[in-house]
């Protein structure tokens, strides 16, 4: 997995770009990363695999999860822009 208290070791993934935030799910099953290049990386809490791919129009400025009845991923771009995604 990507971290756990019971690993000694930390397994490193490539990204195609700079990070510039990060979130979990409440459930912490999702990590959600936010990229330079405008992508968004979903990716599995427990393999670190990825699981989605969003291209969002411009660098990735904040992210954060929003649990509704199902979890909502809202997306803040340096263009100023506010997205949602189910």
């Amino acid at each position: 997995g990507l971290w756990s208290p019971q690993e000694k070791t930390v397994a490193k993934y490539q990204l195609p770009s700079k990070s510039l935030c990060a979130s979990w799910t409440s459930d912490g099953t999702i990590l959600a990363i936010g990229m330079l290049n405008g992508n968004i990386t979903l990716r599995c809490g427990a393999s670190g695999d990825e699981k989605k791919n969003i291209c969002h129009s411009g660098p990735v400025w904040t992210l954060t999860w929003i649990s509704c009845s199902k979890d909502v991923l809202v997306v803040g771009g340096w263009d100023r822009s506010l997205s949602f995604y189910l």
